[in-house]
């Protein structure tokens, strides 16, 4: 009942799937979801703004690969639908990396 704190959304959730194909093939997908998140204590506004910003739902995907040697390449897109989001400043959108891992 009544309003909803400025500043903190009514809902926030994580998720993500990791699905191992064999010993050196790796992948997973993630989302995070947000509800609306007001600036005034009115919650009167509906647009994106500095503090106030709409509900988002950003997915990511990630795919690692592991050789017997303990050498791994990884590589990862993140919010991979190009999702236009805010969380007090415009959040990037699709972004790609690549990385690597050596164990011994």
């Amino acid at each position: 009942e009544g309003n909803e704190y400025p500043g903190i959304p009514e809902w926030r959730a994580n998720a993500s799937l990791r699905y191992r194909w064999n010993r050196h093939l790796e992948t997973a997908l993630g989302a995070r979801y947000q509800s609306h998140i007001f600036e005034r204590i009115e919650n009167t506004d509906t647009r994106n703004t500095y503090q106030a910003f709409g509900e988002q739902l950003i997915f990511g995907l990630s795919v690692q690969y592991r050789f017997d040697n303990g050498l791994a390449f990884n590589a990862r897109i993140d919010n991979l639908f190009d999702e236009e989001a805010f969380t007090n400043r415009p959040e990037r959108q699709s972004t790609f990396s690549i990385g690597a891992e050596w164990r011994y």
